[in-house]
């Protein structure tokens, strides 16, 4: 009978690296791609004005109004009459949020008031207006 000493060496074992690194790229490619795509905001596409005095804002609710005076609650379409009870329920969830109002620069003032209007009737009083900082170029 033939006895098998353990010279303390794995036989015939080995860790292949080439499916880890392959899976490591992958993994890295998802979340370059992730994080770009959430860094842009989607939505109707509104030409912002511009203001020396701007601010970088937090989280909120996002409402846009683009140059045809289409309403987008959160990227989702929305009407002025349904706005209030929109802007009512968001506020309902989470009563500390405040909404940032993206108006293209065409869009007439009495509308931009319009939109404050409605906002406020839905409960939300802290409300911040978005312009692109004069002092950076526009993106």
């Amino acid at each position: 009978m033939k006895r098998f000493r353990n010279s303390g060496r794995a036989s015939g074992v080995r860790i292949e690296l080439a499916p880890f690194v392959d899976i490591v790229l992958v993994l890295l490619i998802f979340f370059v791609v992730a994080a770009s795509l959430s860094m842009h905001q989607k939505g109707l596409q509104v030409k912002l004005p511009s203001a020396s005095t701007g601010t970088d804002t937090q989280k909120g609710i996002v409402l846009s109004v683009d140059s045809s005076e289409h309403i987008a609650l959160n990227e989702a379409p929305t009407t002025m009459q349904t706005l209030a009870a929109d802007i009512a329920l968001l506020v309902k969830a989470d009563p500390k949020t405040h909404v940032i109002i993206h108006a293209d620069q065409s869009v007439p003032y009495h509308v931009v008031v319009e939109v404050l209007d409605h906002v406020r009737l839905g409960g939300c009083f802290d409300v911040v207006l978005e312009a692109h900082d004069t002092k950076q170029p526009n993106s």
